[in-house]
């Protein structure tokens, strides 16, 4: 898949934004906005993404947010778009990375490689998540107390699956990266229903970790520490 990247959520106020000018789009019947990439805009994207519904995809988004978005795209970010809670915008996105994924790196046969959810008081820089893969030994995610939600545990298990696709189910070297702070989600009966999704696929696995005896977490410290389940739960 996307080799040497590390994939983050974008901002909720953009995909909000995003949803919110589709939705209008379709309440006065106005038609499919369109989005044409210039030249050089091409030349400076990711070799293998579906252009096509790249261009589908900034037509969705409103003109001052365009930029931003496309810069996921280019070549040389470390940075991409995980998903959206939108469905519309969730499909597009995944249909830009879909050639990518079709040609991505055959897993190892075998069962798949345990994930363990560490609880610590904080990180450095403010960060919202850190993502540890050793070489050996168990792939980590680390959440401060602050930033301990749904949605950022959702986004840092996203990343961590776009890293094993592009590196790995184990890497050969040592690797870890960290993820900013989700965005607080915004109102609305659409976020509400979005939270309450996320609440089912991962709030026991947040409420296993805050009950978890404290241990040392080799290169991060003290922390409570769970095995979560590649499809949700967790053990300790």
């Amino acid at each position: 898949m996307r080799s040497g990247t590390v994939a983050i959520l974008l901002c909720a106020a953009l995909l909000s934004a995003c949803a919110e000018r589709t939705s209008d789009a379709r309440a006065i019947m106005a038609p499919e906005p369109r989005y044409t990439l210039s030249s050089d805009e091409r030349a400076a994207l990711r070799p293998g993404i579906d252009v096509d519904a790249l261009e589908r995809l900034l037509a969705k988004a409103p003109p001052e947010a365009r930029g931003r978005l496309l810069g996921f795209f280019r070549k040389g970010t470390r940075a991409g778009i995980v998903g959206a809670a939108d469905p519309e915008l969730d499909a597009l996105i995944r249909e830009v990375w879909a050639p990518l994924d079709r040609a991505g790196p055959a897993r190892p046969a075998g069962p798949p490689r345990p994930v363990d959810l560490a609880l610590v008081s904080s990180l450095p820089d403010g960060a919202g998540a850190l993502v540890v893969r050793p070489a050996e030994g168990r792939d980590v995610i680390v959440l401060p107390e602050a930033h301990a939600t749904t949605a950022q545990l959702w986004m840092a298990r996203g990343a961590l699956e776009r890293d094993r696709a592009a590196h790995g189910l184990v890497p050969a070297l040592d690797r870890s990266f960290t993820l900013p702070p989700a965005p607080p989600p915004p109102g609305g009966a659409r976020h509400e229903a979005t939270a309450r999704l996320l609440e089912r696929e991962h709030g026991k696995e947040l409420e296993a970790v805050r009950g978890a005896p404290v241990r040392e977490l080799r290169g991060v410290g003290q922390a409570r520490i769970v095995e979560i389940e590649p499809g949700g739960g967790a053990r300790p």
